[in-house]
């Protein structure tokens, strides 16, 4: 299933499995910019940073994000992408 980020009714960023014990993939809607993906465990230590360069186009982005190194527990993600930014729970087992 599906687990959406955006709040914004349209901004299109979804996360999905989550739970996840491997992999995670970001998928941003009508993406054109750069995208800056950041996980942080509970302690709010940054683990993970991924940039992404935009594309120019106005076009889906699906980037998986490999979590298989990072323990067992609940992360805050974090994703920027066209002027937005948003926060959510990611599960890793």
């Amino acid at each position: 299933s599906y687990n959406s980020l955006g709040t914004t009714p349209g901004s299109g960023f979804l996360l999905y499995p989550n739970p996840t014990s491997g992999q995670a993939c970001i998928e941003i809607m009508n993406n054109f910019g750069p995208v800056e993906v950041s996980i942080y465990n509970m302690t709010g230590e940054l683990v993970r940073k991924q940039n992404l360069p935009g594309t120019g186009l106005i076009r889906s982005l699906t980037q998986p994000v490999d979590v298989s190194t990072l323990g067992s527990g609940l992360y805050l993600i974090r994703v920027s992408a066209n002027g937005e930014t948003t926060t959510n729970k990611l599960i890793i087992y």
